[in-house]
């Protein structure tokens, strides 16, 4: 089901938040993050169940992962931190 409430979407809340508070402009900005983590998600083209990853970068909410010379975006729901 398609949500069209304007106040569901994150990009949404990012642009309350930062209107509500101009000093939380960049709470989602990516910083450098290198952790193992250990990838418990299901199985896809991308991952593999079990295998451990190297990010790169982390926001909050999402890690950046080299993943074959390219940079793969992906929740930290996905992983366990090993470090």
């Amino acid at each position: 089901m398609k949500q069209n409430n304007y106040f569901y979407t994150s990009s949404s809340a990012k642009d309350i938040i930062t209107l509500v508070n101009p000093k939380y402009t960049d709470i989602y900005k990516y910083k450098k993050c290198k952790r193992k983590l250990k990838y418990i998600g299901n199985t896809n083209k991308k991952f593999t169940h079990g295998k451990i990853y190297q990010s790169s970068n982390f926001n909050g909410t999402t890690y950046i992962i080299k993943f074959k010379k390219k940079e793969k975006v992906i929740g930290y729901t996905f992983f366990e931190r090993l470090s």
